[in-house]
């Protein structure tokens, strides 16, 4: 009888059966999907946030470029590749910044300008409407509207 209970529980305690393998590997597999998918949206949330700094502060550069200049601009749209539009304003003219030039590849502007008439003044002010895109997508792009004073006339 002992000899008995012995191989009845020698066959109980044999290890994993197949089925408990196969729903770990199932239960590992779709963690490890969920962590990889969690990981690509935090990617993609650091690279959209990347691009929206640096259009920032590229729209920042040329808004000033345009209150520094002694008239406003003129009223109108234009609109082109970023990086010619700020290798043209001067923005590439420090040595530490042309290496950024590489990186703005399908980055794309539009300026609009328009005239805005205050009360009696005619053409007292221009509204600069200035778009930053990186990709074709309108999630991605970056837009500032910036208000210019026209100095009176003498």
């Amino acid at each position: 009888m002992a000899k008995e209970r012995i191989a009845k529980g020698s066959d109980n305690s044999a290890g994993f059966t197949l089925v408990e393998i196969i729903v770990s590997v199932v239960i590992l597999g779709l963690g490890l999907t969920s962590l990889i998918g969690i990981q690509t949206n935090y990617i993609d949330s650091y690279l959209r946030e990347d691009n929206l700094t640096r259009a920032a502060m590229f729209s920042q550069y040329i808004l000033s470029m345009i209150e520094i200049e002694p008239d406003p601009p003129d009223s109108g749209k234009t609109s082109g590749r970023l990086e010619s539009y700020l290798s043209e304003i001067g923005y590439f003219d420090g040595d530490f910044k042309k290496d950024e030039a590489v990186n703005l590849d399908g980055w794309e502007y539009t300026l609009e300008v328009q005239s805005v008439d205050v009360l009696v003044l005619t053409d007292a002010m221009k509204r600069v409407e200035l778009t930053i895109r990186w990709s074709e997508f309108d999630l991605d792009s970056f837009n500032v509207i910036y208000y210019v004073n026209t100095p009176p006339e003498t």
